[in-house]
């Protein structure tokens, strides 16, 4: 089978191509940025916060919604770093036009959609708080775990995960079945890390909805741009994923909440901060931990406390960070030195 993209004059396919656009852009704000109003006005969204809260984690619920905050969106992002790795294979513009296209289109979207206009730009403009700190905050459970707070539209987790059904439009017409399929697994999979994200307390409904439309928004306009450019220069490609890379990692502002429950005796506190010691409320145990975390990088969940014997220190995982602050305490139990 010959997967060859017939070439006729740019004047001849600019017109139709662009009307498509409209209609596209159309059809995905129509729809998910509709309903993202409607349960924002009507209070559904806020009833489903409430509904599917689930403050223990180590319920089946809330291990799954766990579970999804760690991989959700990892998983998604790997595939895109393969489908960029595709992109440099040689020849494969010209033998494959087609898959070419949809791992550009998916590289492309991940990164500018799920990343510099999701994360970076649109996060710090509407400056929302997640529903676990204004909505569910008397629901909060003592020993919370790591969990980002503020900047809760839209959501970065569904968005990267929608990022799998941006290659419906560079195969809807060729290959309508693929095309089909893959948008449908694609708004499957973001729905069901959006649930999860839910689950945790950390995003609307409305946050999903938009982040949805996100990336199928600017997967559509990326496939305009792809269809028109049959290949990306190796030196534009490379180079602009630096540079967006370097604006994603350092430009992502963060406050982050890590807590730890410290073994007895108290191991030896490792933090670049000062951790001040307050009494501990009755009903909670002596020796949590709770770090406050500030500054730009990415990803933030590779941050952790890690607990031994001996030591708690600050783990950082693969991430890069700069402007890094927190400040620390240490529950104790004053009763005993009575």
């Amino acid at each position: 089978m010959n997967d060859t993209l017939p070439t006729p004059p740019a004047a001849v396919n600019a017109r139709p191509l662009w009307r498509g656009l409209g209609r596209d852009q159309l059809i995905i704000w129509g729809v998910f940025g509709a309903l993202a109003v409607m349960g924002y006005i009507t209070g559904l969204e806020a009833w489903l916060a409430n509904a599917m809260y689930q403050p223990d984690i180590t319920q089946t619920w809330g291990s799954i919604a766990w579970w999804l905050r760690q991989w959700g969106a990892a998983v998604p992002a790997y595939i895109a770093i393969l489908a960029l790795l595709a992109l440099l294979w040689p020849k494969l513009w010209a033998t494959r036009p087609s898959v070419y296209q949809a791992c550009a289109v998916l590289a492309l979207t991940a990164l500018l959609g799920a990343g510099l206009i999701n994360q970076v730009l649109i996060q710090e403009l509407a400056d929302r708080h997640r529903p676990r700190e204004t909505l569910l905050i008397g629901q909060l459970p003592q020993n919370l775990p790591a969990e980002l707070n503020g900047n809760s539209m839209p959501s970065g987790h569904a968005g990267m995960a929608f990022c799998l059904a941006v290659p419906f439009f560079i195969w809807r017409r060729t290959r309508p079945n693929l095309a089909r399929g893959v948008l449908l697994g694609g708004l499957t999979i973001g729905a069901v890390v959006g649930a999860g994200r839910m689950v945790l307390g950390a995003h609307y409904l409305s946050d999903i909805l938009i982040a949805a439309a996100l990336a199928l928004s600017v997967g559509s306009l990326l496939t305009i741009f792809m269809q028109q450019v049959r290949r990306i220069p190796l030196w534009l490609l490379l180079g602009g994923f630096a540079v967006a890379g370097a604006a994603v990692v350092l430009g992502n502002q963060f406050k982050l909440t890590l807590t730890a429950q410290l073994p007895t005796p108290l191991p030896q506190i490792q933090l670049p901060c000062v951790v001040e010691a307050i009494p501990a409320l009755p009903g909670q145990p002596a020796g949590l931990l709770t770090v406050q975390l500030q500054g730009y990088g990415a990803p933030v969940s590779g941050l952790k406390l890690v607990t031994n014997t001996t030591a708690v220190r600050l783990e950082r995982g693969l991430g890069v960070f700069h402007s890094l602050s927190c400040t620390g305490t240490l529950t104790v139990d004053t009763t005993a030195a009575e």
